[in-house]
């Protein structure tokens, strides 16, 4: 049984890292035309509310990241160099020395040429998620996205308070919604840096308690691990392990000793996949780039 675990565990990490590799290859062989289109449209958006904007002044949790906003659309709006497969694993994008995000992102939008322009890389993290906003980019703008995450982030809410009303009660549902409140899920919405991880909480919570007598708990952890590793850009990746385990161990509940060691494992199986996905990034990256990324 342990085997067959780590056989599916290990096999789990490998096709996901050649699975994200190909989303990414895919993701930077989009033409960026239309996408720098929609990236000047966006920069107004950014202009007017600034690097930081506190949407909710009054309000924990009411500032909208437009720092790392900035920096997200800059990577997915980069023109491109020679090599597609390299700089989807080199992640570049225009970074002017004593310049601030927002200018970067207006002066790599200001001309179609790479040549004026001092490049970064930024492999170690995998950036996953420019293969949903590149392709978003395409066809909408800022603003019409954060509407997009809005409705989309709601529907995912409503369906995880009815599976938690339905598989365990009302009051479980009430206790995850003011959780999820305390967030602050219009700044979630609004933001596309903390969006990622609230999609892979939602999800994650929504399939474990899904009405599947085969379903292992487990499995859901460990892609949720690598999930994360995969879009996130350094956000909060916890949040999505910890509200998916208070709801786990109130869903499975047993005895005292059965619900610690199950709550340890979980950790184990998201961490391994969180930590190894991350790492195969690095690994890849050194293999098909000049640079080697695992020692820089």
């Amino acid at each position: 049984m342990k085997k067959n675990i780590a056989i599916y565990t290990i096999s789990s990490i490998v096709i996901s890292s050649i699975i994200a590799f190909i989303l990414m290859v895919g993701a930077y062989s989009i033409p960026t035309k239309h996408i720098r289109e929609n990236a000047k449209s966006s920069l107004y958006t950014i202009i007017d509310e600034g690097e930081i904007y506190i949407k909710h002044k009054n309000i924990t949790g009411g500032l909208i990241d437009s720092f790392t906003t900035t920096i997200m659309i800059n990577n997915a709006s980069f023109l491109g160099r020679e090599s597609i497969i390299q700089d989807a694993m080199l992640n570049p994008r225009i970074q002017h020395p004593n310049s601030n995000k927002v200018r970067d992102l207006y002066l790599a939008l200001e001309k179609d040429t790479l040549e004026t322009h001092p490049i970064i890389d930024y492999p170690r993290y995998w950036h996953g998620y420019l293969t949903i906003l590149k392709p978003l980019l395409v066809f909408f703008e800022l603003k019409e996205i954060r509407v997009i995450n809005l409705i989309l982030q709601n529907i995912l809410l409503l369906i995880a308070l009815y599976l938690l009303t339905k598989q365990l009660n009302f009051k479980y549902a009430l206790a995850f919604l003011t959780s999820i409140l305390y967030l602050n899920p219009l700044s979630l919405g609004l933001c596309p840096q903390f969006s990622s991880t609230y999609y892979i909480l939602l999800i994650s919570t929504i399939c474990l308690l899904l009405p599947n007598k085969f379903k292992q708990p487990y499995k859901i952890f460990l892609f949720s691990g690598i999930f994360t590793s995969f879009i996130d850009l350094l956000s909060a990746p916890l949040i999505t392990l910890g509200f998916p385990l208070i709801v786990y161990a109130n869903f499975y509940n047993q005895n005292l000793k059965q619900d610690f060691t199950n709550i340890i494992k979980n950790s184990i199986f998201w961490s391994i996949g969180y930590a190894f996905m991350w790492m195969s990034k690095w690994i890849i990256a050194t293999i098909i780039t000049p640079i080697n990324v695992i020692i820089t």
